[in-house]
């Protein structure tokens, strides 16, 4: 049941790469259709092999699973997952909790900051560095929030 749902997301991906590519929506709409389809095919199985849990969470997030789409047809680019993001705040909270467990709160934001911005732009952590990182490597910022 997993690998059929797998397959089916990642024929959909490659109409939405398919579709940057070739500038072609229509297809992409069919895609899509099609994708809700094979969802209710395959909640329809899930039912019938008593995965009620599973084919309730699908038909819940239907939707959801085609957010990165949809957004393609309107020209907007949506990843569709976001794993990297997800796994930069694990590392956040580790470094937070076990390495260095009594942080202030300006601390910990300008260490959170500071890191988020040298794992997902290297770009404008380098400008980031030239700027706020001295030679001796210790960092001289502070972060306000708005409103703050």
């Amino acid at each position: 049941m997993r690998r059929i749902l797998k397959s089916r997301l990642s024929t959909l991906q490659n109409s939405v790469k398919k579709s940057w590519r070739d500038e072609d929506t229509e297809r992409l709409k069919d895609r899509i259709s099609w994708f809700r389809e094979e969802l209710d095919r395959w909640v329809e199985r899930a039912e019938g092999r008593d995965f009620a849990l599973a084919a309730n969470y699908i038909r819940r997030v239907r939707e959801k699973l085609l957010t990165f789409a949809e957004a393609a047809l309107r020209g907007d680019y949506v990843p569709y997952t976001n794993n990297k993001v997800e796994r930069e705040f694990r590392e956040n909270v580790y470094r937070t909790k076990r390495i260095g467990g009594s942080w202030s709160d300006d601390g910990l934001l300008n260490v959170s900051l500071c890191q988020l911005i040298s794992r997902l732009d290297e770009g404008l952590f380098r400008e980031f560095k030239e700027v706020y990182i001295d030679e001796a490597g210790t960092l001289n910022f502070s972060v306000s929030l708005p409103g703050d």
